[in-house]
C-alpha cells in the first residue's frame, strides 16, 4: 500500500505515505509549504495506512521525514501533537526526522504517544526504529 501526491504548483506540499512490508514500517515523507488544508489532507490517508500497519503487525512502527518540510512552524508542531495521540498508541515506536534542532525540539515536546524521538540522521532514526524490533522479537 502506498499512496503519494505532489501538486502541481511549485512550492505546495508534497507528500508519500506507505507500508514497507520487508521491515515492516510505516514510511511517510513530507515536503514543500504546508497549508491546514494539505495537513488534513494527508491525516486521512495516514490514518489509512496505519489501520493496515495494525492489522498486519499489531504495533506500528512509523518513520516520518519532514526534513523537506518549508518552514515547519510551533503551530505546525502543535497541530501535530494533538492529530498523534488520534493515530499512535502507547505500543508504538516512531522516528522523526527533521532538518533543524530547534524543530527537533518542538516535535519531542509534540511526539506525546508511543515510544518516540526525533533525529537529524536519517540513518540514526532507522537505526532507533529497527533496534527496537530486533531487541523484541519482532522480524524486522
Amino acid at each position: 500500500m502506498h499512496v503519494q501526491w505532489t501538486p502541481s504548483a511549485i512550492g505546495e506540499a508534497e507528500f508519500s505515505s506507505g507500508l514497507d512490508l520487508d521491515t515492516q514500517t510505516v514510511r511517510v515523507s513530507s515536503g514543500g509549504l504546508w497549508t491546514q488544508a494539505d495537513a488534513e489532507r494527508s491525516l486521512v490517508v495516514h490514518k489509512r495506512i496505519i489501520r493496515e500497519a495494525r492489522l498486519r503487525f499489531g504495533s506500528v512502527k512509523a518513520m516520518i521525514d519532514l526534513r523537506d518540510v518549508i518552514r515547519p512552524t510551533l503551530e505546525s508542531a502543535l497541530w501535530f501533537q494533538s492529530t498523534n495521540s488520534e493515530i499512535y498508541r502507547e505500543d508504538d515506536r516512531i522516528a522523526v526526522v527533521v532538518k533543524s534542532s530547534v524543530f527537533k525540539i518542538q516535535l519531542r515536546r509534540a511526539l506525546m504517544v508511543g515510544t518516540r524521538e526525533a533525529f537529524l540522521s536519517m540513518d540514526a532514526a532507522e537505526m532507533w526504529l529497527q533496534a527496537y524490533s530486533m531487541m523484541n522479537g519482532r522480524v524486522a
